[in-house]
């Protein structure tokens, strides 16, 4: 992950003066708010137009808070196939039946192919599951239960921090 550049010609620095000479935080969220959208008027002017958008952002914070995904919540699936190079993926926001993840893969898939389920939930590493088509009905139902520990076997290292692969029994 790289850092943002400064685009508003301040730089880093700059910006943690003035937030750190400001009386609170929230006064210097005013300012800087205040700052960016009205950069043409005089900054009381601009200051005092900037209390309507602070007001919304207190909204949508207050919806934000309620919408907020609980611990272990399915955020979303993807299907991932894989053939030589050529990746098709599609994210679905709930899980498939195991039958239906293979007839998915019955239409779209060929011999051979990689096929690679990510499980995104809140509050949790991704869950990363991979083997070959075709894969039998055991096989698609531990794809689609991320918590199906004992359907799968070898656990291997992620290739990023924080996520973890494990591989399907009768995956070669």
């Amino acid at each position: 992950m790289s850092d943002l550049p400064a685009t508003s010609g301040r730089s880093h620095r700059d910006v943690r003066a003035d937030f750190e000479a400001a009386i609170s935080a929230h006064e210097w969220l005013r300012a800087e708010v205040a700052r960016f959208l009205y950069p043409d008027l005089s900054f009381a002017d601009a200051y005092a137009g900037s209390l309507s958008h602070l007001e919304a952002a207190v909204a949508d914070v207050d919806l934000l808070s309620k919408e907020q995904f609980e611990a272990g919540t399915l955020i979303g699936f993807e299907l991932r196939l894989e053939d030589r190079g050529d990746v098709r993926k599609a994210l679905f926001p709930r899980l498939p039946t195991p039958a239906s993840l293979l007839l998915v893969c019955c239409d779209l898939a060929k011999p051979g192919d990689s096929v690679v389920v990510r499980h995104y939930i809140a509050h949790r590493d991704l869950v990363e599951m991979k083997t070959k088509w075709p894969f039998s009905m055991d096989v698609a139902v531990a794809l689609v239960s991320p918590d199906a520990t004992s359907l799968l076997t070898e656990t291997r290292p992620a290739r990023r921090k924080g996520r973890f692969s494990r591989r399907s029994r009768g995956d070669s």
